[in-house]
């Protein structure tokens, strides 16, 4: 981040999330370390070199920011301005308006590296074949994060953790007004607040580069589907290239410090991205919208659906606002009105 970004966050931490400056080290100090850790994987010996601190001062100044930033993730990871500049999003794109115009986010997990002795992994390794904690995440189309629970084992479904979420009032999910909707891959059923691609037809934006056109009108609805909720992969890899040690954790970082470091670390994205306009990967991934992190391509857009039992009233009702949306979708890309009717 800019200096002058680095800077007014060290206010923010003293001034409203209680980090202190130690007898030795002072705030910016502090969270500089903090940043070498978490951002260019500096480990702790060569931070007792580039400092000249002890193990204990590394390890204490560490702790102390990732203290402060959890706080801060309170205040700093959850919904913004009302939704307004989500709207205004989505009105400058006529790909997107006005028929997603009730569109609020996008949702999605990603997974990351588990650090976990070996007779803790088992419960973690799922199809990567590596332990991993699996992370469930919904973001506003300014590629900032609006929710994150974090710490699931990442053998557990991803529908599983999704209606904890929305289900659990201690997981403050922010669900979508009446008549509102996130973006869902097929991996989520298509119920009410909750909009899904169709099934069985291409969805990956790939897919669609490399066909000449549509098949039919389930592709095209998909193709803008995916094209938005695109926006969540992006907010992944920046995310995931600005906070370098998110795909690797160190062996020393203990497991309730990895589950923090989540939270911790998208509430310093989330304020990078309203303070420095300017910030290179934001930028990057702005002006390359088809760009995603490494791992970040819908491995489970296709997975097969679990039925909680969801009321099937809820299901024909966001089928048929899907529905809606596809006719004048297909009618503005590929010229057939009255698909459905």
């Amino acid at each position: 981040m800019h200096k002058e970004v680095f800077f007014d966050l060290c206010k923010l931490l003293v001034q409203d999330y209680g980090l202190k400056p130690m007898r030795t080290v002072t705030i910016g100090e502090q969270l500089a370390t903090f940043m070498m850790i978490v951002g260019v994987k500096e480990g702790n010996r060569q931070l007792q070199e580039i400092l000249q601190r002890s193990d204990y001062t590394i390890s204490k100044s560490f702790h102390n920011v990732l203290r402060a930033c959890m706080k801060m993730s309170i205040d700093w990871v959850r919904p913004f301005d009302n939704h307004t500049t989500t709207l205004s999003f989505i009105k400058g794109n006529p790909r997107y308006f006005p028929h997603l115009k009730d569109c609020i986010g996008a949702i999605d997990r990603t997974h990351i590296k588990a650090s976990l002795p070996c007779e803790k992994q088992i419960p973690f390794i799922g199809r990567k074949g590596v332990p991993t904690q699996n992370i469930m995440v919904a973001c506003d189309f300014s590629l900032c994060f609006i929710f994150v629970l974090p710490g699931w084992e990442g053998s557990v479904h991803d529908t599983r953790i999704f209606y904890s979420a929305i289900r659990d009032p201690s997981k403050h999910f922010p669900l979508p007004p009446k008549g509102k909707y996130y973006l869902v891959n097929a991996g989520y059923r298509n119920i009410s607040g909750f909009l899904a691609p169709y099934k069985g037809h291409k969805y990956h934006i790939p897919e669609f580069q490399r066909a000449s056109s549509y098949s039919n009108h389930f592709e095209a609805f998909n193709h803008v589907h995916s094209s938005l909720r695109g926006s969540i992969e992006r907010s992944f890899g920046i995310w995931k290239k600005k906070f370098y040690t998110m795909n690797d954790i160190p062996v020393n970082i203990g497991w309730s410090d990895q589950v923090a470091l989540v939270s911790a670390t998208m509430a310093i994205h989330n304020y990078i991205r309203k303070h420095d306009l300017e910030d290179e990967y934001f930028l990057f991934f702005e002006n390359n919208s088809d760009s995603v992190s490494d791992d970040e391509n819908n491995e489970g857009a296709n997975s097969r659906c679990v039925n909680r039992g969801d009321n099937k009233q809820s299901d024909d009702v966001m089928n048929k606002v899907r529905d809606d949306i596809c006719a004048p979708i297909t009618f503005q890309r590929i010229g057939i009105p009255g698909l459905f009717y």
